[in-house]
């Protein structure tokens, strides 16, 4: 049936930004994998034959990434991080394969971005804008409500500024100055001018604003030229130079392109023209700690991009009077793509439900896909699992699902259930691998994974559906998927457990607060169990949270309360096991202890497992693998023993 343990990450190879070279000979892309004694990533550079898909060269290093083929494809750029976290811009000779250290940066390097004339690089670091001082004691002092970020770390004071350093000179000039965070750097295609997001807005630190400004090579003051949009993530120069495409947002309400964005055109004292509607979500990224996902505006004035719908990845195309085709895609996720000065070929990286992303070369003028490597194919021979989707209709709304089965699985038999719950809330499932799935269902379960209002990549009205409405609408979309799978021949609805992650933890919580006589077990990650406390704990606990929650904690404190799962902990009738990053910002442990004593205190069964040096982000693929491993493993026994009733 496969395997029992999350060590399945030390089996497995991630692969990212992959760049084509100009000629479309040639492919370069980051592949990482987990030390297995230290639970650490490590990375090189793979460089690939675009005919033959042979792998012709590897960098040695232990942290190799942001690859780029420079200097009319006579060179292959990247950055190296050694052991004593000195970031070094090395060049590549790829005609002797000799290679040289252009500079040696000692502070955190975030970007690394070559001039299209190859003669500058800038990079993305942070810098502070006043030295820190700190005193015999050590005490750190805060002066803005932003001094931490759960990617990122301690901020107070930091920023991430563009500087741009010529190899032949050796000179570093600082391009941005002040109290602003900056990032996503595009070079203008005469390489005199870089456009860039920043927050600059006076309200930075209590909403997240952001902007795409241009500044001149070597500095100077920057022009706004996205005057009238709420947040950008993602931007791109035209060919002539003279506008930028970006993925953006013009709601507030809408929360920024994480939970919806489209596409407009942007040039200076102009208007930004939306060219994308909301039923195609443009891949934005991770603002604002990145990565930040490409644009690509070609020569006839096409732009080619990443689009999410319905959980499902597409490379589309949109012309400049709004006409848009899904060229190539379907039931996967495209994670990153980079296409040919010729605009011919694209290689991009997809996974699938039993992938987790290889290069594909999409030719644009056959519009034919050819997958150039398989990294991972001995891993999932055996342990391929299969999946179906269905809709339940609530308030309007079609409430998609989707069901994991295990790999023998026989419809004649009965299988126990774990019902599964994304963060966000404007999270989504897609049709692509996740490691607790798999685990589960190569374990013997089913896994039920349901969209329900506030996802995203089903529209603008059905991503903010859940704003002011935690825990209620989104509640009975969840329940009403999982009735209609209880009634499915195959469910054992005796044997049922529930899963949820950040605020997929929040909503477990709450759900096992209101209805625990459905479920044997619980495992609750990383949760949110006390909302008024959240936002003044959280890094984002204002500049999210007041939108997601509908105000100020003193106007909404009784709303608020209300719908806190630490509030309904007497009611909790499962076994409940927390499990919490002991570095997570985003939703602190606090959230987790409280939770803890609550349960306790009402003599519930519960365990609280705490993971050292882990912010929020450490089960995702490309964390901390011992510490995601333990995660895994412990979730996949506490189901073994509360729901299946093995003995431990």
């Amino acid at each position: 049936m496969g395997t029992r343990s999350a060590e399945l990450i030390y089996s497995l190879v991630s692969l990212s930004d992959v760049v084509i070279s100009g000629d479309g000979v040639t492919i370069a892309f980051q592949q990482s994998s987990p030390d297995k004694d230290t639970g650490e990533q490590h990375s090189n550079i793979a460089v690939v034959s675009l005919a033959s898909g042979v792998e012709i060269h590897r960098t040695t290093g232990l942290k190799d990434r942001y690859p780029q083929f420079i200097l009319d494809d006579k060179f292959l750029s990247f950055l190296r991080t050694d052991g004593d976290g000195l970031n070094h811009i090395m060049k590549l000779d790829l005609a002797s394969w000799t290679l040289f250290t252009i500079a040696t940066i000692t502070e955190p390097v975030h970007e690394l971005s070559w001039s299209p004339n190859g003669r500058c690089v800038a990079i993305v670091s942070s810098l502070r804008s006043v030295p820190l001082t700190l005193d015999t004691s050590g005490v750190k002092v805060i002066t803005r409500l932003k001094y931490k970020n759960d990617v990122l770390g301690w901020i107070n004071e930091s920023y991430r500024h563009i500087s741009v350093i010529d190899p032949d000179n050796g000179t570093v000039v600082q391009v941005t100055t002040g109290d602003y965070e900056n990032y996503a750097v595009n070079w203008s295609p005469d390489s005199e001018k870089i456009a860039f997001i920043s927050q600059r807005d006076k309200d930075r630190d209590l909403v997240d604003f952001s902007g795409v400004y241009v500044i001149p090579v070597y500095g100077g003051e920057p022009v706004c030229y996205s005057e009238d949009l709420f947040t950008v993530s993602s931007l791109v120069w035209s060919p002539q130079g003279d506008r930028l495409a970006v993925v953006g947002s013009h709601r507030q309400l809408s929360g920024g392109t994480s939970i919806q964005g489209w596409i407009y055109i942007v040039s200076e004292n102009n208007e930004p023209e939306l060219l994308t509607g909301d039923m195609i979500k443009p891949m934005a990224g991770f603002p604002p700690q990145g990565p930040f996902t490409n644009l690509v505006w070609t020569s006839s004035d096409d732009i080619v991009f990443i689009g999410e719908s319905r959980g499902r990845g597409f490379v589309c195309q949109l012309d400049l009077v709004s006409n848009m085709k899904k060229v190539w895609g379907g039931d996967l996720k495209i994670n990153t793509f980079s296409m040919d000065k010729r605009g011919k070929n694209i290689a991009l990286i997809a996974g699938s439900v039993n992938a987790l992303g290889d290069i594909h070369i999409l030719d644009r003028e056959s519009e034919s896909v050819r997958k150039i490597t398989d990294y991972n194919s001995d891993y999932f021979r055996d342990r391929a699992i299969s999946t179906e989707k269905f809709v339940v209709t609530r308030g309007g709304f079609d409430i998609e699902s989707r069901i994991y089965f295990p790999p023998d699985f026989d419809p004649n038999g009965q299988y126990p259930l774990i019902l599964d719950i994304h963060g966000g809330p404007n999270g989504v499932f897609m049709d692509t691998f996740d490691p607790l799935h798999h685990l589960l269902s190569c374990s013997g379960y089913i896994v039920l994974a349901v969209n329900p209002r506030g996802s995203s990549t089903y529209g603008e009205d059905f991503a903010t559906a859940v704003l002011n409405d935690w825990g209620y609408h989104d509640y009975y979309d969840l329940i009403a998927a999982l009735d209609k799978t209880l009634k499915k021949p195959y469910i054992d609805s005796s044997k049922v457990g529930i899963h949820g992650y950040s605020y997929g933890g929040y909503m477990a919580s709450k759900i096992v607060g209101y209805m625990a006589h459905k479920f044997k077990a619980a495992a609750v990650g990383a949760p949110c169990t006390d909302l008024p406390s959240m936002v003044g704990t959280s890094d984002i606990g204002v500049s999210w949270g007041e939108m997601q929650w509908g105000g100020k904690r003193t106007e909404k404190m009784e709303d608020m309360i209300q719908r806190s799962p630490i509030n309904y902990a007497s009611n909790v009738g499962c076994p409940v096991l927390l499990l919490h990053g002991e570095e997570d910002l985003r939703c602190p442990i606090s959230q987790s202890e409280q939770y803890f004593v609550a349960l306790k205190r009402y003599g519930k069964t519960v365990e609280f497992i705490r993971f050292p040096g882990c912010s929020h982000r450490f089960i995702r693929i490309g964390g901390d693998a011992k510490m995601a491993i333990q995660y895994f493993d412990r979730v996949l026994a506490w189901f073994d023993h509360y729901v299946l009733g093995t003995q431990v």
